[in-house]
């Protein structure tokens, strides 16, 4: 997955498949100029594409699970949220802000962008 403390996998669909991967290419050249200069990979390949869903769609589970037996396991399924991607950082910055105050534990996924 990824250097850092997180992932962001990001489908780009179109009529054309050719369509597609410009969107995604245009999208992977701007990675940089973006604060913390994340990195970007393109992925074209069905079986890996597969993999990387398959991760995605079992993330939330694998994350629930605590280190602490002495402590409740995170919550899980209810921040999975689906959000206009103009409206993504505040609305991460707002829900963080919340699970903070809360004191809850949680992993964050959603499908960002189907709002």
């Amino acid at each position: 997955m990824s250097e850092g403390n997180a992932s962001l996998i990001v489908e780009f669909g179109a009529f054309d498949k050719a369509v597609a991967m410009e969107f995604a290419q245009r999208a992977a050249a701007f990675a940089p100029e973006l604060s913390g200069t994340p990195s970007a990979r393109l992925v074209d390949d069905a079986a890996l594409m597969k993999r990387l869903w398959s991760a995605r769609e079992t993330a939330a589970s694998a994350t629930s699970i605590g280190d602490d037996m002495s402590k409740p396991d995170p919550v899980v399924g209810w921040e999975d949220a689906a959000v206009e991607p103009r409206h993504l950082g505040a609305y991460l910055r707002e829900f963080s802000a919340l699970v903070e105050l809360y004191g809850y534990k949680t992993s964050v996924y959603g499908r960002f962008g189907d709002g």
